[in-house]
């Protein structure tokens, strides 16, 4: 009975180790492999999503032409040489007022993160914290608002409630109070 024992005490332990490493649906409210896409100035719509073996880096594609289908090559969003910034879960991006993209995601420091478009259909920034403590694993929006023209971003804070961070102003700059 011992020798049993000794024998399916380690294959459990394995097939449980297995189940807990699973993160919960990836695809619905996770980072890697998640797809979102947003319309450049022009109309041209772009792709972002995460992908879980290359360390969690953000890529992106676009259109060529307006109503196109992005088949530019992969790029990837990355922070500055001295300091890259690998995003641990939800995605989001949106168009701002003044045509530039903008995309949100986790850091692996909970806090929300963003780079955007330096000029409509130009270069990126470098990824910048916002604020917040976010909960992983949840989903992770961006929109702009009609009547403000202002982008909002909401997102699961580690506190189980539902939070949004707001521009102060168009094109301008953010709330560090998450409302």
């Amino acid at each position: 009975m011992t020798k049993l024992i000794r024998r399916i005490v380690p294959i459990l332990a394995i097939a449980a180790a297995a189940f807990a490493v699973v993160p919960t649906t990836p695809a619905q409210a996770g980072f890697f492999n998640q797809l979102v896409a947003a319309y450049n100035s022009d109309g041209r719509e772009e792709w972002f999503w995460g992908n879980g073996n290359d360390s969690g880096y953000v890529y992106h594609k676009w259109a060529p032409i307006r109503g196109g289908i992005p088949s530019s090559g992969e790029y990837r969003l990355v922070g500055s040489a001295n300091k890259p910034f690998l995003p641990s879960s939800g995605l989001g991006a949106t168009s701002n007022n003044d045509g530039r993209l903008e995309v949100f995601a986790r850091g692996y420091d909970e806090k929300l993160w963003h780079a955007y478009q330096l000029t409509p259909g130009g270069s990126w920034s470098n990824w910048q914290p916002l604020s917040g403590r976010i909960e992983p694993w949840t989903p992770l929006e961006a929109w702009l608002d009609g009547s403000t023209r202002t982008i909002h971003v909401q997102v699961q804070g580690v506190d189980g409630y539902t939070h949004v961070l707001r521009q102060l102003g168009h094109d301008c700059c953010w709330s560090t109070v998450w409302e």
